[in-house]
């Protein structure tokens, strides 16, 4: 007989994304910190339980509806690898072994035919309790051979904020999927507008109670209705129909979203929509007014030359054929520079042809603001320019850049332009340090060109690409050299600190720092494929990487699976990406490789010397890169019969798997163990993934098979019936529906509960009966078989196991409804092992299966294969012990000695006595005795043999030898 079983079981990508994108609408990015006297936090509800602050993906669906739209997608469109959203239910990503899209990157209507098709058949998996009508296509963008379609959510004719579905198309394959949809029934319906004016009193009334600023005012008209979801941990713990209220203030300089209770106008939520940039450094040349300054040429300026306006040619040259008054500004087509602190600055010239004009205002901080900030957004968007090509028409609009804003230590972008602080406190001048320039418009770009429907503005993530931004334009990981005055040689952030590494998600936390997680991650990969492809190639391939990725991304961790999109070169990411290994390598160091993976395995192999065997296997979708599959696992055991005998182990490398050892135990018992996986993201996953049996086991020891089958004959024809008022099983292949398995255990045939359709139906009793199973000459017999079942909540819905008719096994149970919440879904062959010995009344037994349902929710059931009741063979008798005092089986007596002569031998035989016996009675009384015999061994009884022979004469004694004589003995050892 089998004593340990495999296991396996689906794992798929592992990852994790951030929570709060949903309050976003037109963000106006932060570079760094605001000053610690300034600002609160730009977040905040104004009741009720926080939303989560990073949204959890796990390998594996959350719940029985997600693990059946999951196999109704793979079986519809082969294999693929996702991830979903535990709090959601949908699948946050998808991205199938190509998925054949024909003309749809060439053509958008193709595109977007195909993305609704893909969203109507897979509802389920996408935008769980959604229609297809809910989404509406918001974006259709192609750059670089990738078009991306974006779907916006909507819900009862209402926008519902960060709900969105996109589809990736390449090489006329959908490459990719993602959602962010918000599951339809937890959203409300539309209600009646209420007054615009109280909207903004109370928006007003709730900023200035908040944060006490010098001034504020409410800036344009209430917005329209829209549902705004709170998303927490667990699920959606919130849903509001809100509208929008802008409310902008001074001392501090800010901007807020305010969105309010559509009918009554209450504060609901509030997030700053500025970008500070603070605590940015620098120390290099050509970057701030501590260091080195260059005469840069004044490129695409407005320059009147005679009264005449011109503009400048991208070298910074003028057509002047004599000499003539020429009049300079800070300005032109594409950065429109303006000064908070008074007009703009101009100045006149007189110049001739060939002369060379140099505006140095290095000592005149105001007029120096205003010269570096032309200079410089100019050199960015150029710099932009040359990575998007004409994916992005608002590089070619003028942007807004407003210098000498009466507050210090900070700039922001609104989403659009660019603005920056005086000097002040120590804090140099913000518009003078390049870095900081190139910051806020990385902000810009960012917001700008997320593709709707797609992305989404996070502020951390955008903190983190806008460092990347300045750092490639200037080769430098060192960002805003010289922000502090008194620190010129020190910069405000690094990307690539020596010996650390900012982690995922060990530095989840303040914005900037979060930043730093992608920054560096961009920052390395810029390094690796530098060297790998050569400096100008590998800068260049970063650098798409970094701006198609911004467009598609939803927070940090969403830009790995977008870099490797971008990087593949044939529509199908189970092949690999030319540049994956090295993506795996940069995106793994900062903790945001996540496993994609299309299977676990946990197997448990015969005994060895060491114990018992466990492997785990994953895998990955770049498993042959380095640090591919798992980074660690560990086991940890127990004893079913006795939980406080335990341990735990390390599980060590062993070429692609992961190895442990069980230590030995005796017969008889049930070991039950269970492994938590660590991925290089250092995520944490528990196998078996079910939280109502989240033990795997086995059973130790011998057994002898008294009835087996594995299903492949008719058992009916065997001898199994059904009973109850439902006759709800069936025998036959199994087909992969719902829940269910799609093969079976052993062979090719299984039990199961239900129809193939994998749904169990409502209010059912069924019950299935084995045949009667001799257990004669056995004390202990075991139930020992492969179930994969899948339950609601023992709570609501029962499945049982019976011996004789009574319960020896159910599903786990909540104690009231309303924590009953743990499913039981096996999701893959489980052994299972049950103890019969109290039930097999009269040497027989009858094992049975039943599954008891509500009205409620219907799952998959039960699935049984490889079935047997076994019996464990008694152990041996001991051998008898001569010397030991007690007569045992097989000793004639045992005088506690092995001597012999004493009347019991030094093998626990009778020795004949040497006394003669007559027929004369010598007593003096009348008596005689009733048997000479029984007279002869009276002496030897008290001399300490006892034999245990009866009265009934010598015959006895025969009969006791004629017994023992073919028995074994054993002598106690000395």
């Amino acid at each position: 007989m089998r004593r340990i079983r495999n296991y396996r079981i689906g794992a798929r990508s592992l990852a994790v994304v951030t929570g709060f994108a949903l309050l976003a609408l037109a963000p106006e990015s932060k570079a760094v910190a605001p000053h610690p006297s300034a600002r609160g936090p730009s977040q905040a509800f104004a009741s009720g339980p926080a939303p989560r602050h990073a949204r959890a993906l796990a390998a594996r669906p959350p719940s029985v509806h997600a693990e059946r739209a999951w196999r109704r997608f793979t079986s519809a469109r082969g294999p693929a690898f996702a991830s979903f959203d535990q709090a959601t239910g949908a699948a946050a990503f998808v991205a199938p072994s190509g998925l054949a899209a024909p003309g749809s990157v060439a053509d958008g209507a193709t595109a977007r035919k195909a993305a609704r098709e893909l969203l109507a058949a897979h509802l389920d998996l996408l935008a769980p309790g959604c229609a297809v009508d809910d989404f509406v296509v918001v974006g259709d963008v192609l750059s670089h051979d990738l078009r991306t379609i974006g779907l916006q959510q909507r819900h009862a004719g209402l926008p519902v904020r960060g709900g969105q579905v996109s589809f990736r198309f390449k090489n006329d394959r959908m490459v990719a999927a993602a959602s962010q949809a918000i599951p339809c029934a937890a959203l409300p319906g539309p209600v009646a507008a209420g007054d615009p004016a109280q909207a903004k009193a109370q928006a007003l009334e709730w900023i200035v109670a908040a944060l006490a600023p010098k001034s504020a005012k409410v800036i344009g008209e209430v917005g329209a209705p829209q549902i705004l979801p709170r998303v927490g941990d667990k699920g959606i713990a919130a849903a509001h129909v809100v509208r929008e209220v802008i409310v902008a203030t001074e001392g501090p300089v800010d901007r807020f979203s305010v969105l309010v209770d559509a009918a009554t106008g209450a504060p609901i939520a509030r997030e700053s929509l500025l970008r500070f940039a603070v605590n940015v450094r620098y120390n290099a040349p050509h970057r701030g007014p501590a260091g080195a300054r260059y005469d840069a040429p004044a490129a695409l300026t407005n320059i009147a030359i005679g009264g005449q306006p011109t503009v400048s040619d991208a070298a910074g040259a003028l057509p002047v054929d004599a000499p003539v008054t020429i009049t300079t500004t800070a300005s032109g087509p594409f950065a429109e520079v303006q000064s908070d602190a008074g007009p703009a600055v101009a100045a006149d010239w007189v110049v001739g042809p060939g002369d060379t004009l140099i505006w140095n205002a290095a000592l005149d901080e105001e007029v120096d603001a205003q010269l570096s900030a032309n200079i410089h957004t100019n050199l960015v968007k150029n710099y932009v320019r040359a990575i998007a090509g004409n994916s992005l028409p608002w590089l070619d609009q003028k942007i807004p850049v407003l210098v000498n804003i009466a507050d210090i230590c900070n700039a922001f972008s609104d989403g659009d332009g660019i603005n920056f602080f005086l000097s002040g406190e120590g804090c140099e001048n913000t518009a003078r340090i390049s870095d900081v320039i190139y910051h806020e418009f990385g902000h810009s770009v960012h917001f700008q060109s997320i593709i709707p429907g797609v992305g989404a503005f996070e502020p951390a993530l955008s903190e983190g690409i806008a460092d990347y931004l300045a750092a490639t334009i200037v080769n430098d990981a060192s960002m805003a050299m010289g922000f502090f005055q008194d620190q010129p040689n020190e910069p405000l952030r690094e990307l690539d600190p020596d010996g650390f590494e900012w982690h995922w998600p060990e530095d989840i936390g303040e914005v900037h720092d979060q930043g730093r997680i992608i920054g560096g991650a961009l920052w390395d990969l810029r390094k690796i494929l530098r060297a790998k492809l050569g400096s100008a190639a590998g800068t260049a391939r970063t650098d798409l990487i970094w701006y198609e990725g911004i467009r598609r991304a939803i927070d940090i961790p969403s830009m790995y699976p977008e870099a490797l999109v971008i990087d593949d070169d044939d529509g199908d990411l189970s092949n690999g990406t030319p540049n994956g290994c090295e993506i795996a390598a940069a995106f793994g160091a900062h903790g945001l490789r996540s496993l994609i993976g299309g299977s676990t395995a946990v197997t448990t192999l015969p005994e060895e010397p060491y114990g018992y065997p466990i492997l785990v296997e994953v895998q990955d979708l770049l498993a042959d890169c380095p640090g591919g599959g798992l980074a660690g696992a560990s086991l940890e055991w127990r004893r079913r019969d006795a939980p406080n005998i335990h341990g735990s182990s390390t599980m060590l490398p062993n070429g692609d798997t992961f190895l442990a050892y069980i230590p030995h135990q005796p017969d008889g018992v049930v070991v039950q163990y269970q492994i938590q996986l660590k991925t290089s993201q250092n995520s944490q996953e528990l196998l078996p993934s079910n939280p109502a049996d989240p033990w795997y086991e086995f059973y130790v020891g011998p057994v002898d098979p008294l009835y087996c089958t594995s299903f492949e004959n008719d058992p009916f024809l065997e001898g199994w019936s059904t009973q109850g008022f439902s006759d709800d099983w069936s025998w036959g292949v199994p087909s992969g529906g719902g829940l269910d398995p799609s093969t079976a255990y052993d062979g090719q045939r299984v039990m199961l509960e239900g129809s193939f359709d994998g749904i169990y139906a409502p209010f059912t009793d069924a019950r299935l009966v084995s045949p009667v199973i001799s257990t004669a000459g056995y004390s202990t017999v075991r139930l020992q078989y492969q179930r994969w079942l899948s339950v609601e909540d023992g709570f609501f819905d029962q499945a049982t196991i019976t011996g004789s008719g009574i319960t020896l096994w159910t599903n786990a149970a909540g104690d009231w409804e309303g924590e009953a919440s743990t499913q039981h879904v096996d999701g893959e062959w489980r052994f299972h092992d049950v103890d019969l010995s109290s039930v097999a009344f009269g040497g027989q037994v009858q094992v049975g299966f039943t599954l008891a349902s509500d009205g409620g929710l219907e799952f998959g059931g039960w699935n049984l294969d490889a079935l047997c009741v076994v019996g464990v063979p008694a152990a041996p008798l001991p051998a008898p012990i001569c010397g030991n005092g007690a007569v045992e089986a097989g000793e004639e007596c045992d005088d506690g000695n092995n001597v012999d002569g004493d009347g019991c031998s030094a093998i626990c035989r009778v020795e004949p006595t040497n006394e003669t016996e007559t027929d004369t009675d010598t007593d003096t009384d009348t008596d005689t005795d009733g048997s000479a015999t029984t007279g002869s061994l009276d002496p030897l009884r008290d001399r300490g043999c006892a034999c245990g022979v009866d009265g009934d004469g010598i015959a006895g004694w025969w009969a006791l030898v004629l017994v023992a004589l073919p028995l074994r003995r054993r002598r106690r050892a000395a």
